[in-house]
């Protein structure tokens, strides 16, 4: 379903007119000399995204993906909720794009506002009704469509504005750095370019096709400007090129120079060679609009000048992933506490949507959030996972935790190890430190009395043959802390147990796919 939408009657129509508009339609274009100088068209933007030798088929997904509506699933099947608003991908390979995609598109349906980090406020009748227990989340395709143009813009935006992360890192985590100039390169094709038949040609070569891209990209300079040209541009979004048109313009937006200082190894390309998937920097840098390569909170040192950058601030839309469940890594409390409750849900190979319709889910594990950090901080130094660490690392755990509010070493010392063993137990850790957070006395004490039951959703956007409840959207009652001993939960439920502690999922029909 390709995404029509009107002109009239949207805000931000009568947005000014850039200086340099050589075409008259409102929007700025780079000239050839700042496309020569980006070092970003053509081969070397090339080598950047597909690497020297990516397969045929990695070229060929990704000219096959555009941002289109799926067809709504009326068939009843157990479980399945009507959705009117879910992306649909016909391919593996570039499903980080569409999941980014997909989560700003939901805040924007979901909660108003203008500022990607505000204040969430719930919006429109069918969202009042399918908050009631109306059964259905069916927005009109217009709708969807707006939320759809409004999110890429906050995602666009954010990649322009979000100071360089090492700005970030140096700064600390409480400080508030001015964002950088707004300067938003849209690289999505343009209707015209679409008819060109080498276009349309799945075998074109890559370098060829990225450089005409960066060679026609629009240059907005603020909010409105960018929601106007994206809107200028819907049927490039729309066409085959869209995703891999969006995926070429948060790049060059954030600029390929920041983007690779930010990355721990910029000498690897951006998608796999073999299977065409984005790098975890990808996804960061749709969701963050910064494209650091991790998923914990803030920076760690290894010294000798090397520095691993993770997320360095709590992000409008967040992230779960199935590699913590299976203890790989894990994910830090920014991620699983975004401002919004809309969640790109990493599985070992493809990514999909998790989502609230209130933000009442969010109160529920926010003295948890604060138990993970300490947690992290804690796992840094017992890499074994022994529950203890030395008495002789203090120092460096607490200066790790700069939020908390502890006392002189010694004396903490003294309440941490009375008996002077030399070793800091992780529970003694954990109930001195807990109160010692700003926030520690606003919290609800959960642990107090059961906590109560969330729904949920899920989508996944990619289609499979017989996988009827793939491209649907499930609905879950999550249970925090209700899970019954025995096997460990698998899949989903899994990536769920991650974020609220022992939880006990339930749904009805199959298990929700996140493959």
């Amino acid at each position: 379903m390709a995404l029509e939408l009107s002109l009239e009657g949207q805000p931000g129509a009568a947005a000014a007119v850039p200086p340099f508009d050589p075409e008259g339609d409102g929007i700025s274009r780079l000239d050839a000399a700042t496309v020569q100088e980006a070092d970003a068209g053509g081969p070397a933007l090339s080598r950047i995204i597909f690497g020297d030798a990516p397969a045929p088929e990695v070229a060929r997904q990704w000219r096959m993906q555009g941002f289109t509506l799926a067809d709504v699933d009326v068939s009843d099947a157990p479980g399945v909720t009507p959705f009117g608003a879910g992306l649909a991908q016909i391919n593996g390979g570039p499903c980080a794009v569409l999941a980014a995609a997909q989560a700003f598109m939901l805040r924007r349906l979901l909660f108003s506002g203008d500022d990607p980090a505000g204040p969430p406020m719930p919006l429109p009748t069918w969202l009042d009704e399918a908050a009631a227990g109306g059964g259905s989340l069916l927005p009109s395709e217009t709708e969807a469509g707006e939320a759809l143009l409004r999110g890429l813009a906050d995602a666009l935006v954010a990649c322009a504005t979000t100071p360089s992360a090492a700005a970030m890192a140096a700064a600390g985590g409480g400080a508030t750095l001015a964002p950088t100039p707004c300067q938003v390169v849209l690289a999505v094709p343009t209707a015209a370019m679409l008819e060109e038949s080498w276009m349309q040609d799945e075998r074109g070569a890559n370098p060829e096709l990225l450089g005409a891209l960066v060679a026609h990209a629009a240059r907005p300079t603020t909010w409105h400007a960018t929601l106007e040209a994206l809107r200028a541009r819907r049927h490039g979004l729309a066409s085959p090129l869209g995703a891999l048109g969006f995926l070429v313009s948060a790049l060059l937006t954030r600029g390929v120079g920041r983007f690779s200082e930010e990355r721990d190894d910029p000498s690897q390309p951006l998608l796999d060679p073999q299977f065409g998937h984005c790098s975890q920097e990808v996804l960061n840098l749709l969701l963050l609009g910064v494209g650091v390569s991790n998923v914990f909170d803030g920076s760690r040192d290894l010294g000798g000048g090397f520095m691993l950058r993770g997320v360095p601030l709590r992000p409008p839309v967040g992230l779960l992933s199935e590699l913590e469940a299976l203890r790989y890594l894990q994910v830090g409390s920014f991620f699983k506490q975004p401002v919004h409750p809309i969640w790109v849900v990493a599985s070992e190979s493809h990514y999909s949507i998790l989502f609230a319709l209130t933000t009442r889910v969010q109160a529920v594990g926010a003295r948890a959030a604060l138990e993970e950090r300490l947690l992290a901080a804690f796992s840094e130094l017992d890499q074994e996972g022994n529950g203890f660490v030395s008495g002789e690392h203090l120092g460096t755990l607490v200066a790790a935790l700069p939020q908390w509010q502890a006392p002189p070493l010694d004396k903490l010392r003294t309440q941490l190890d009375p008996e002077g063993t030399s070793l800091i137990l992780w529970d003694h850790f954990q109930r001195i430190m807990m109160p010692l957070h700003p926030e520690a006395a606003t919290l609800p004490a959960e642990s107090a009395a059961p906590a109560a039951s969330l729904e949920l959703y899920h989508y996944n956007g990619l289609g499979a043959r017989g996988h009827e409840n793939k491209r649907a959207l499930r609905k879950l009652l999550v249970e925090p802390a209700k899970r019954p001993v025995g096997p460990a939960p698998q899949g989903l439920a899994s990536i769920i147990a991650t974020r609220w502690k022992d939880a006990l999922v339930t749904h009805e029909g199959p298990p929700p796919s996140i493959n």
